[in-house]
C-alpha cells in the first residue's frame, strides 16, 4: 500500500510536467506566431514603401507627361518640334519613355544626334 501514495504523488508530478510542457508549448506557439506577425508587419511596411516610391515616380511622370502636352508637339523632319519652335526632340526617347530629349546637331553631316539614346 505505501507503493499507491508513491505512484499517484509519481503521476502528479508527471502531470503537472506535462501541463508545464503544455503551457510552454503554448507560449512557443505564440511565440511564432508573433514572430510571423512581426515578419508580415514588415513585409507590410517595405509594400508600402515600395507603393509610396512608385506613387512618386508616377506623380514626377504626370508632371513630365503634362508639360510635353502643354508643349504642343508636332513631328516632322524626324524628329518632335514644339509649337513655339523649340526641339528637335529625339522621336526614340519621346516614344519609348515620353521624356523629351533635345537632339544635337552633328557638324560633319548637319543631322541630328540623341546623346540620350544615341540614335538620331
Amino acid at each position: 500500500m505505501t507503493e499507491a501514495p508513491a505512484a499517484i504523488a509519481a503521476f502528479i508530478a508527471t502531470a503537472k510536467e506535462l501541463k508545464s510542457l503544455y503551457e510552454k508549448a503554448g507560449d512557443i506557439n505564440t511565440a511564432k506566431l508573433i514572430l510571423r506577425m512581426e515578419e508580415q508587419l514588415l513585409d507590410a511596411r517595405e509594400a508600402v514603401q515600395n507603393l509610396r516610391d512608385e506613387n512618386i515616380s508616377l506623380k514626377e511622370e504626370m508632371g513630365r507627361l503634362k508639360e510635353v502636352k502643354d508643349m504642343n508637339l508636332a513631328f516632322r523632319d524626324g524628329a518632335y518640334f514644339a509649337a513655339d519652335g523649340m526641339g528637335p526632340f529625339c522621336p526614340t526617347c519621346y516614344l519609348n519613355g515620353r521624356f523629351l530629349s533635345l537632339m544635337i546637331r552633328r557638324l560633319h553631316d548637319f543631322d541630328h544626334f540623341c546623346q540620350k539614346c544615341k540614335k538620331g
